[in-house]
């Protein structure tokens, strides 16, 4: 059974909340998605996939004004299918099957691509989830008097947080195991359990001790106020589909065309849901199958490249992130390089074109190489 949802009011807030310009603008999105569990769940050994590798749905973007010329997408796909028998080319094959980010910066394929998207003024999107930052936060969402504070501050509440949940993630991943969370039925049990978690953490300065003080009085008060977000679901499901982040940039962009890589199980979900802005039907999307698009294609290496960059952010310190960057040789910092500029100029034309949900860490860790790699750039 169709779903009709009218979604103007959701896109308005979500232009307010976070500064949003030019999403007006008629663009063509293309799509790739990877690192996709289908669901994310606790298990008796942890998860049922990596926690630490996030879902990203990501590709290309250009204005649909911007005609590219067949015979240029020709002539880059001609430097790329090298072989006879390859109907499509795949990040994979384009990386010579790397599996980090400096080695997939050392392809020569790689290369031809970021310079074909920065020669053909084309921009790279992205949204990406850390899969249980975000099924966490919830324990955050739920308590009402957190809602008192700026956004600013909850979101470093959220941080702080997550943070010490990674330093003590088995631990704190049994109580959530223990009370089949999200779907706490012993409130109280729960409390004092997440409290008793909390007793022995030494915080690092005023303001996480502030902030998770905070989190403990409105925790205490949920004992008598429930904690509505973490009832009636699945036991231990932390998400149950990706669908909404399809539909964000549907939503957000209504103007646009969106061109989705085929997933079966997205496809049927978004189908059943007729979206309407202002009375008006949003049509404004389509899955392919990849190798019918080039395009599509092309956002599968885009996607693979951010999957490797991420992943490699996510797992280093800001340390060695430096090191990293000054260490690596001439081909990988060369690519390097184009492919931050290509960010930061996506960034410039649209910065609706990056959407994350994760901690303010990985935010500051994007940001401090894209400071790292402009530096070089500009010769500083």
């Amino acid at each position: 059974m169709m779903t009709i949802l009218d979604v103007s009011l959701q896109r308005e807030r979500a232009i307010q909340m976070n500064d949003l310009k030019n999403v007006d603008i008629n663009y063509s999105f293309f799509y790739d998605e990877t690192n996709n569990p289908k669901k994310f769940k606790i298990t008796n050994e942890g998860f049922n996939v990596n926690e630490n590798d996030f879902f990203i749905l990501g590709g290309i973007v250009h204005r649909s004004e911007n005609h590219i010329s067949n015979e240029k997408v020709e002539q880059l796909f001609a430097q790329l299918i090298t072989q006879k028998n390859m109907k499509e080319i795949k990040f994979k094959q384009a990386s010579n099957g790397a599996k980090d980010f400096y080695s997939t910066m050392k392809a020569k394929k790689i290369g031809l691509v970021l310079k074909w998207i920065e020669d053909n003024k084309i921009w790279i999107h992205y949204s990406y989830r850390d899969n249980l930052y975000y099924g966490l936060v919830d324990l955050i969402d739920t308590l009402g008097e957190v809602y008192l504070l700026p956004r600013e501050m909850l979101t470093q509440l959220k941080t702080i947080l997550y943070k010490y949940i990674k330093i003590d993630q088995e631990n704190f991943i049994s109580i959530l195991r223990y009370y089949n969370y999200p779907n706490i039925t012993d409130v109280n049990g729960f409390v004092e359990s997440i409290l008793n978690w909390l007793s022995d953490k030494e915080f690092e300065d005023w303001q996480e001790d502030f902030l998770m003080e905070y989190f403990r009085q409105s925790l205490k008060s949920a004992r008598n106020d429930g904690l509505q977000l973490l009832e009636n679901n699945k036991n231990l499901e932390l998400i149950s589909s990706f669908e909404d982040i399809y539909l964000t940039r549907i939503i957000i962009f209504k103007n646009s065309y969106h061109y989705f890589d085929e997933e079966a199980t997205i496809e049927e979900k978004i189908n059943s849901v007729s979206m309407l802005i202002n009375d008006i039907p949003l049509n404004n999307y389509k899955f392919l199958h990849s190798h019918e698009n080039k395009f599509t294609q092309l956002s599968d290496i885009v996607a693979g490249i951010l999957r490797t960059w991420l992943r490699y952010l996510n797992n280093s310190s800001i340390e060695k992130i430096k090191e990293d960057f000054e260490a690596c040789g001439e081909l990988e910092s060369g690519n390097t390089v184009r492919f931050v500029g290509i960010l930061e100029n996506s960034l410039q034309e649209n910065k609706a074109f990056q959407h994350w949900s994760g901690d303010l860490h990985t935010a500051d860790k994007i940001s401090c190489f894209f400071d790292l790699v402009s530096f070089k750039r500009k010769g500083i």
